[in-house]
């Protein structure tokens, strides 16, 4: 008589109606089959007794079995046996309701040099690194989490073979996976999947551990049926993810690869496609992989297993597989859950774990995705002081509305987009700002608040710096100007004056420290007729800058000045006395030529000599000098981005002549801000000044606080543009040399092409 089994009586030795006579919890070893004949896989009813024992001696039996086999296979997992291994099964991220940031769960699988899990092993053993960070557990417990079990089974023809013992291997599948139930806990859930040529689901999630079992019995192998692993496997992993939360694992059994019979993969996905689908950035569902047979590719599914989460076992015979399935169920019952409250920002993220033990240690790292933080986890902050649009100087008092304060780490405040300082101690509600050296004009001032999780919460507000008010109220813009005239500046300030400045053409033309602040004298001899740009620069003892800009026109000639006048002078003697010397010089070699060498050229060439005297006007040589001239350059300029959307403070467009702005790609400053115009305004150069004017645009264009509509305006060193409501930028120019004094009275064109230009040559050119 064959032996009694213990926990694999549905290995088809029982038809359904026999099965269905034994008492409830009872396994089927009392159900001894009569016959071992080869066909008892087609036969499952054929020799098949009813119980010898009765029903109370059954559970008897059945729980002191089950004890055994608790104690052989979880009691020496609990210590004793050397660290090997350490796995990262899966992790589950979500939202911690009450602490500011996620709660991170690590499922992980400590095992021996058998592959057996290693289990009481203390919280301090263990260390967690995040991104390379490391950080603190809160928890290190054995986990009794219910569990999402898929089992995926080949049910190809090659299943059909037998071991020495006459056993198929898809009987020592069933048996292994039966056995494999019996260990799990009533609140694990079951699904079950078959694969040969096709994929069949058998049976979907459910907690009914003996429908399953019964149905696991009933499975067949398909006599020359192909392997379709990949689209099984993904399949079975979609049913994992079904289970939102908690430890779900896919095993997967199988003693072949996907193929089919001509060798060409029987899957329509690939390798790669089942791995992606058990590695996404919100589900991770570990593969556990148990390959038989001598077709099985060990190394696929070994990496299947690793990339995963899983773990591979290889049975040597059918008979093994049944420690194959405990060794599985004892390694997801003595699972660790670390846990954490992880404060990174949404995104994918690296976890590494660590144990040590003995003097052994392991470690394992996966990547897992970061869900956004709560949005209410965010800070509020408020402006109390200043307020928008608040004129501000000197040494300003800041003052804050923070909630929820006690969660705030550091403040930062910017200033037109720089950061000016970044505060980290109490009071965080309040600081100082010193707006010395601030510009006329608007300005931004925006604080962040930050949070110790990484929460952001910003505030803006737009303030103008009370920096004096200055008015050139003579000469009037585009007024013609000649001889000596008053420049008279009307100046308003809240603080007293330091310094008043000049320019013209931006460049410095008088500084004055002290009064009048308010009156200049200008000499108009010195400057050259047409447009010129005056600018007044007024500076108060903080620092703060106030000024004023108008074009007007120089009428008459320059006077050249004594100076001028004598240089004039001196180039004319020199060429005269240089035409002088080379006239004389002709004459002079005409008049010591030999006669006789005349006469003969002549009577060689058939000419009579002429008897008549020499006509003066053959010997004129003419000399002709060109006009003096000398060619202006254009000089470098710049804008500079204090607020636009789209663009960084502080960003730089160069200038250098003409330059058109707008939102359009062909414009040569692209501004991003949709209430710039396409083509909103325009930079030129003309007459040694740089204007701005508007090209029609939909909400105008300001210049220094007032606007141009399609007027032009001058611009000046520091001068503010402000396109539309929200883009604000600053134009600069560029210092020039201004010991270039070179004076150029050739043609540019008749410059010999392989000499170079010296900057610093002063010689005065003269043109043949």
């Amino acid at each position: 008589m064959a032996k009694p089994h213990t926990v694999d009586a549905y290995d088809q030795t029982c038809g359904p109606a026999e099965r269905d006579t034994l008492p409830s919890g009872v396994s089927f070893a009392t159900c001894i089959p009569v016959t071992s004949s080869p066909h008892r896989d087609n036969h499952p009813d054929a020799g098949c007794r009813r119980p010898l024992l009765t029903a109370r001696r059954c559970q008897i039996i059945v729980a002191f079995v089950s004890g055994l086999i608790t104690l052989s296979f979880f009691g020496p997992a609990a210590r004793g046996a050397s660290l090997r291994s350490l796995t990262i099964n899966s992790i589950d991220v979500s939202a911690d309701a009450e602490q500011p940031g996620n709660q991170v769960r690590a499922f992980v699988t400590v095992s021996n040099a058998d592959d057996r899990a290693i289990a009481g092993l203390a919280a301090q053993r263990f260390t967690a690194i995040e991104d390379g960070q490391t950080i603190t557990i809160d928890t290190v417990a054995r986990t009794a989490d219910p569990m999402a079990i898929v089992l995926a089974l080949d049910t190809s023809g090659s299943m059909l073979a037998r071991d020495g013992s006459g056993t198929t291997a898809i009987v020592a599948a069933k048996r292994a996976a039966i056995d494999f139930i019996s260990m799990l806990s009533p609140e694990d859930r079951i699904a079950v999947f078959t694969f040969d040529r096709e994929t069949t689901p058998l049976v979907d999630f459910s907690l009914d551990h003996k429908a399953v079992a019964r149905l696991i019995a009933d499975i067949r192998a398909t006599p020359k049926a192909s392997t379709r692993l990949y689209d099984t496997v993904i399949d079975a992993v979609k049913k994992a993810s079904e289970i939102p939360k908690g430890r779900r694992a896919v095993i997967v059994l199988t003693d072949g690869t996907d193929e089919q019979a001509n060798g060409l993969p029987r899957s329509d996905h690939q390798f790669s496609d089942m791995i992606d689908a058990a590695t996404t950035q919100t589900i991770r569902v570990p593969i556990y992989t148990i390959g038989v047979g001598p077709r099985v590719d060990a190394a696929e599914l070994g990496r299947m297993a690793r990339l995963t989460g899983g773990h591979r076992l290889l049975a040597a015979s059918f008979s093994e597989l049944k420690q194959m399935y405990q060794i599985i169920a004892e390694q997801l019952k003595n699972q660790y859950r670390v846990q954490y409250i992880s404060r990174a920002p949404s995104g994918e993220h690296s976890l590494v774990i660590k144990v040590r033990d003995n003097g052994n240690a392991a470690h394992d790292e996966k990547r897992f995705w970061s869900p956004p933080l709560l949005a209410r986890l965010a800070p509020d902050v408020r402006f109390v002081t200043p307020q928008t649009d608040d004129r501000v100087r000197g040494i300003v008092q800041v003052q804050l509305e923070l909630r929820p304060e006690d969660e705030i780490a550091k403040v930062r405040y910017y200033v037109d987009g720089q950061l000016k300082n970044e505060i980290r101690t109490p009071p965080l509600d309040r600081f100082e700002w010193n707006t010395n050296g601030l510009t006329s004009g608007l300005h931004v001032l925006r604080v962040e608040a930050v949070t110790a999780s990484a929460q952001l919460g910003v505030a803006e507000i737009t303030v103008s710096s009370a920096a004096p008010e200055v008015e050139i109220t003579e000469p009037k813009p585009a007024q013609s100007l000649e001889g000596k005239v008053a420049v008279k500046v009307r100046i308003t300030s809240d603080a007293a004056l330091s310094k008043v400045r000049l320019f013209i053409d931006a460049r410095l033309h008088t500084e004055r420290g002290g009064p009048p602040f308010d009156l200049f004298q200008l000499n108009t001899e010195d400057l050259t007729p047409g447009p010129h740009a005056l600018k007044v620069s007024v500076e108060d003892i903080y620092r703060q800058i106030g000024s004023d800009d108008v074009s007007v026109r120089i009428t008459q000639a320059p006077d050249p000045g004594p100076r001028g006048k004598w240089s004039i002078v001196m180039v004319w003697i020199v060429v005269i006395v240089a035409a002088a010397g080379v006239y004389g010089g002709i004459r002079m070699i005409r008049r010591r030529a030999p006669i006789h060498d005349l006469s003969l050229k002549k009577a060689k060439s058939g000419l009579v000599p002429s008897l008549s005297p020499p006509v003066m006007g053959d010997e004129d040589e003419t000399v002709f000098f060109p006009d003096i001239g000398s060619q202006a350059s254009v000089p470098m300029a710049s804008l500079t981005v204090i607020t636009s959307p789209g663009l960084d403070s502080g960003h730089v467009f160069d200038i250098q002549g003409e330059s058109k702005i707008g939102r359009h790609v062909q414009n040569d400053i692209v501004i991003a801000d949709k209430s710039v115009s396409r083509k909103h305004a325009e930079i030129y150069f003309d007459d040694n000044t740089y204007y701005l004017r508007d090209l029609g645009s939909r909400y105008g264009t300001i210049v220094n606080r007032r606007r141009i509509s399609l007027d032009t305006s001058s611009l000046f060193d520091g001068a503010q543009i402000q396109l539309g409501p929200r883009t604000l930028l600053e134009f600069h120019l560029k210092p020039v040399d201004p010991d270039d004094a070179t004076v150029n009275l050739a043609s540019a064109d008749a410059q010999d092409p392989g000499e170079s230009s010296n900057p610093d040559d002063k010689t005065l050119k003269i043109g043949s």
